[in-house]
């Protein structure tokens, strides 16, 4: 009987170690495919929690990481969409995922449209994108100071859910301010 374990386990121990072998292989290289961009990076900020890296283009997982979303542009701000002209007229969006556009292109997201029908009706405005996933009101606020050191809007559009009402600041004992 102990010789029948014994054979059992080592070559499921060689099955197992096959499979787990080729699992990671395919994703490596799934991961590795042209048309596949990097995972969106972020970083640690003492006051928001976390911000987006800037200048960089990537893709947001969806769908419990089964579809990577069209690729998305993280400016030198760290607001998605282009650069943003600080001496140009702007409008403000802020918001969590439902303003930063999870899951479509940059020429889909409703901040880029909308700055698309200004410009179409005479106006010489930029929106600016300042939806971060995981966002809520608090961090709004925190982001409109950061804008708002950089130059004055002509107009804030703040986006909050229901959901948005469970946000909190963070704690004192956070280092989060």
């Amino acid at each position: 009987m102990t010789k029948i374990i014994i054979i059992f386990f080592s070559k499921s121990w060689k099955h197992l170690l096959l499979i787990l072998a080729v699992t990671f292989i395919s994703g490596e290289i799934y991961f590795h495919l042209p048309g596949v961009y990097p995972v969106i990076k972020y970083s640690t900020d003492s006051t928001l929690g976390h911000i987006f890296m800037p200048n960089q283009q990537a893709s947001v997982w969806l769908g419990k990481f089964s579809v990577a979303s069209p690729k998305v542009t993280i400016n030198s701000f760290g607001f998605r969409g282009k650069e943003i002209d600080w001496n140009k007229d702007s409008v403000l969006t802020l918001g969590s995922s439902e303003v930063f556009g999870s899951g479509i292109a940059d020429s889909e997201i409703w901040s880029y449209l909308l700055e698309e029908d200004l410009t179409q009706n005479g106006e010489n405005l930029q929106v600016i994108n300042g939806g971060v996933t995981g966002y809520g009101p608090y961090h709004s606020l925190h982001s409109l100071y950061k804008v708002l050191e950089k130059t004055d809007l002509k107009a804030i559009i703040v986006r909050v859910s229901v959901a948005d009402a469970n946000f909190l600041p963070p704690p004192p004992q956070s280092g989060i301010n």
